[in-house]
Order: structure tokens, then sequence, then C-alpha cells
């Protein structure tokens, strides 16, 4: 079976404030909205890591869906009421990668810097 390639965004909001939670349920939604059921399901995205004091974040998406991703964060205007803007920071390769640029042109992974998505359970939120 032929490995999938994935891209990793940075993101930020510039908006009002919201959590993890709000926000890849605002994704899927959007998702839904532009490209219906079947073409939705291409996007299967992980949010890696989101600091939502800094409303920054880390995405892993499939290299076909990278657009549609794209697409989705300029559509998306509002999450339960906030009004919020997304926009993508970097997009790399690997995750090493990602973080090496984001120290040189950005010097956001301080020490409180980025912190694991999780649900609480300790797992992290994976929507595929």
């Amino acid at each position: 079976m032929k490995q999938r390639k994935h891209r990793w965004i940075a993101f930020e909001n510039l908006g009002e404030p919201v959590s993890a939670k709000e926000l890849i349920s605002a994704i899927k939604k959007e998702s839904i909205r532009l490209y219906g059921i079947l073409r939705a399901g291409d996007l299967g995205f992980l949010l890696v890591e989101f600091n939502e004091e800094k409303q920054f974040g880390i995405i892993r998406v499939p290299l076909k869906g990278l657009r549609m991703l794209r697409t989705i964060f300029f559509f998306l205007r509002e999450i339960n009421g906030k009004r919020v803007l997304l926009n993508d920071l970097l997009v790399s390769g690997t995750i090493k990668s990602l973080r090496k640029k984001l120290k040189e042109k950005y010097s956001l992974m301080g020490p409180a810097g980025l912190e694991p998505a999780t649900d609480g359970s300790g797992g992290r939120r994976s929507f595929r």
C-alpha cells in the first residue's frame, strides 16, 4: 500500500479567541458546506498542536487536501458567533522543517509555545 503524502500547516487566528474543539468542529462543518459530504472526506486533517492563548497551531493534512483547507480558511469567518480570521503562515513537508522555519521566522516556539492538542483523555484529535 502506498503511503499518503502529508503537508504540515502553521496557522494563526487573528480574530476572537476560540477553543481547539470549536475550531475543529467549524472546519468540518465548513468543509461539508463547501465540498459536500463526499469530497469533504478527502480533507482528513489532524490538529496536531494548538495554543489557545496565542491562537496558533499546526495542522497535518493530506497533500490533495491542502488547497481545500486553505479555501476553508478563507471562507471561515465566524465560529459560534465569534468573528475569526484564519491565516496560514507556513506550509512544509515535514513537521521538523516547519518548526525550524517557525523558529527562524516568527520565534513562536519558545517555552510557552505550542502544546499538543488533546481531547482531555490524553489522545490526539484526528478527523479522517
